[in-house]
């Protein structure tokens, strides 16, 4: 009997699964907020360091980098107390983050419901993020080719300024929505399964991009512009991973 109770875990009601789910919701836009301000960290080192070489700024490129990077260090430090704040607190909820627990028979289809409604607010906002993760390539791809340094660097810091904005839309949709599907064991949390396809895809797709960016290096020699695939490869994939969650969806 106690084997039994021990494989089934701790049962879980339709209440305390909505004290969850609120948690989680309440706490996803502070989580985005970390994230954004984590992609964000470099752009006044890139800034500073990039206009200062370039003369622009009367500033040496000692100094400037030593602000842009102390800049840097207090944007990264804000954002890891917000992680640290957000799992302390998910203390409150360990045996439905260890995947210990059964939900009452109440519960479930309560919870699938609410899962059904905000399906539609989830698609929208992973479809305009990942859209926006890869149009943010553009200016970047743009400016590698005319060789211009200024241009270079201001298309790096929008690239980065618009992923910010993309990743903080997937980031506040995918904590509600995998929150719903931990309780669910959908998806990923699934007992089920065993590796996602976007794993698959990656085991393949990044040796393919490391050998582009080699072959085209070697040939070109220009290693100052053929860096630009690494960025753009991970927008990509980041596409390809939504793509094959909405597709388990």
């Amino acid at each position: 009997m106690n084997l039994e109770n021990e494989e089934r875990g701790i049962s879980i009601s339709r209440k305390e699964a909505e004290e969850y789910l609120n948690h989680e919701a309440r706490w996803a836009p502070a989580v985005a907020r970390g994230v954004t301000m984590c992609i964000l960290s470099p752009v006044l080192l890139l800034l500073l360091g990039g206009l200062s070489s370039l003369g622009v700024l009367p500033l040496s490129e000692i100094l400037a980098g030593g602000i842009g990077t102390i800049v840097l260090l207090i944007i990264v430090a804000v954002a890891v107390t917000l992680f640290i704040r957000y799992g302390m607190e998910q203390h409150c909820f360990e045996a439905i983050l260890d995947d210990r627990f059964e939900l009452d028979g109440g519960a479930e289809p309560v919870i699938r419901g609410r899962k059904k409604d905000f399906l539609s607010e989830y698609t929208k906002k992973v479809t305009a993020g990942v859209v926006i993760c890869i149009l943010a390539a553009i200016p970047l791809l743009a400016a590698a080719f005319t060789e211009n340094e200024l241009l270079l660097i201001l298309s790096v810091v929008f690239l980065l300024c618009a992923v910010a904005v993309g990743v903080n839309m997937l980031v506040r949709a995918g904590i509600v929505w995998d929150s719903y599907s931990r309780l669910l064991r959908d998806g990923d949390y699934s007992r089920r399964l065993h590796g996602s396809l976007a794993d698959k895809i990656g085991s393949f797709y990044w040796p393919i991009v490391a050998a582009v960016y080699l072959l085209w290096s070697f040939s070109s020699g220009n290693w100052g512009i053929t860096w630009a695939v690494w960025p753009v490869a991970a927008l990509i994939f980041a596409a390809i991973t939504a793509i094959c969650r909405l597709r388990r969806r």
